[in-house]
């Protein structure tokens, strides 16, 4: 899988250095078949989440100018409530955040792609805690204040903490989409991610979680016991 996509890469590049004529021939390079594992446990559980933002709401100090207790637990029950990536939540702005309805609206600018934006809800529970910090509508949500991607390396802590184990904050999506798709199907997964692609679930939807449909054949029968040969 990592040849595959330092592949796609360097072939992307040498398509641009062919077109603009920096190169003198396009590339012709080999397929590679990457096998398609199960995505067995990479989410997180609901039981895990709980923890985390139990644990979270234990940290000390100040994150971006917000107490870290609460900008960890919020972040994270957040992630397990809308499914979105890490960048995107953290585009967020409080404008864009409706604690009277519950909701909040992902701009497309600020997501994956640049797609269309996407409102989704958040749990009573959640509304409750971010209203202890709400700030003026043009302000980030969870501003950052740390060094760039210094955030992985605080939530492996925090699980190692929680008695977690760490998934990266892709983990809550593929949570998320799991415990959607178990209550609806993968329909229901397909539209919480945003996906174009209904095939892409088969890659986020934990089967440890959501247990994928299986054909059940019918029993054979065949006459029961062996009979003992006769003497």
């Amino acid at each position: 899988a990592s040849v595959q996509k330092d592949k796609v890469m360097v072939q992307a590049m040498w398509n641009l250095a062919a077109r603009k004529r920096w190169a003198t021939d396009f590339p012709e390079l080999p397929r590679i078949k990457v096998p398609k594992r199960l995505p067995t446990g990479r989410a997180y559980t609901t039981e895990d989440v709980a923890k985390l933002v139990l644990r979270a709401k234990r940290r000390q100090g100040h994150t971006g100018g917000k107490p870290s207790a609460w900008w960890w637990s919020t972040l994270i029950y957040a992630a397990y409530c809308t499914g979105e990536r890490y960048s995107a939540l953290t585009s967020l702005r409080w404008g864009q955040v409706d604690l009277d309805r519950r909701r909040v609206v992902f701009l497309g600018e600020t997501r994956k792609g640049r797609t269309r934006d996407i409102e989704r809800d958040i749990a009573p529970e959640l509304a409750a805690m971010l209203a202890t910090q709400q700030g003026p509508p043009d302000a980030l949500v969870w501003p950052w204040d740390r060094k760039s991607r210094a955030q992985w390396n605080s939530l492996k802590l925090l699980c190692r903490l929680a008695g977690v184990k760490y998934r990266g904050f892709h983990g809550f999506r593929r949570t998320a989409a799991s415990y959607a798709a178990l209550a609806g199907g993968t329909a229901a997964a397909t539209q919480l991610l945003d996906h174009a692609d209904p095939n892409m679930q088969q890659v986020y939807v934990d089967p440890t979680i959501c247990p994928q449909a299986r054909a059940t054949l019918p029993p054979l029968d065949l006459g029961g016991p062996p009979k003992k040969p006769a003497v």
